[in-house]
């Protein structure tokens, strides 16, 4: 399988804005990913172990990949209190398969682990979909809120530019597109500071968002152009 059909597969559990996160790739190379796209073999690699660790994690999380993102950035225990995401971005994937590989339970075990069954109440509490009147989310919104209003106060070329650069993206995605503004600071280049990200969030298949994005980029370089060393634009 392609890197980017990994990147593909990936994207139906997880948003760019996740993977980027989880391994340590600049969201602007996953972003503008094409079947034709030559990645570095560091991101390939990235890809391939994340790829990996999905396909393990799967069978335990079932088709509730809801906090699949939450369970990797999570600290275990059997990993000395770090988190898989962390050794994942290290490049140390075996040791994550590792401990993911537990003892093959015995005839007896497997065939009571088949009769269990859980009630509707009891499979909301053991995995509770947390929406924004949840304290925990209201307070990381409000935290994105404000590093995205510093980036901005810092940045009086760039938060001139925004209104007309989304203006931009809803003209070539669509009015019913979705715009989330947050920031980070790339792994691989943590003295550059922290960069405004632009995710765009459609009904559109992957491959007609990149196409989209591809346009926009080309087209749009006299606006962007000045502040695209400041700003990301991608799929969330």
């Amino acid at each position: 399988m392609s890197p980017y059909d990994e990147l593909t597969e990936l994207r139906s559990v997880l948003t760019v804005v996740e993977i980027a996160e989880v391994t340590g790739v600049r969201r602007e190379t996953l972003s503008r990913a094409r079947p034709d796209s030559r990645l570095q073999r560091r991101t390939q690699k990235a890809l391939d172990d994340l790829y990996a660790m999905v396909e393990r994690l799967r069978p335990s999380i079932g088709v509730d990949t809801i906090h699949l993102a939450a369970v990797m950035r999570r600290p275990q225990a059997a990993l000395a209190q770090r988190s898989i995401a962390e050794l994942l971005r290290e490049g140390r994937v075996g040791e994550v398969l590792e401990h993911l590989d537990p003892p093959a339970p015995d005839a007896t075990e497997t065939e009571q682990l088949r009769n269990i069954e859980f009630g509707p109440e009891t499979l909301a509490q053991l995995t509770p979909t947390p929406t924004n009147d949840d304290p925990r989310v209201r307070a990381k919104i409000a935290e994105e809120e404000r590093r995205v209003a510093a980036v901005l106060g810092a940045d009086p070329d760039l938060a001139s530019r925004l209104p007309a650069i989304e203006a931009t993206i809803y003209e070539y995605f669509g009015t019913d597109a979705r715009i989330r503004r947050s920031v980070f600071t790339e792994y691989d280049n943590p003295e550059g500071g922290d960069v405004l990200y632009l995710g765009v969030r459609t009904g559109l298949s992957f491959d007609e968002e990149i196409e989209r994005l591809g346009k926009l980029l080309v087209s749009s370089d006299d606006l962007l152009e000045p502040v695209r060393h400041r700003l990301t634009i991608g799929n969330l």
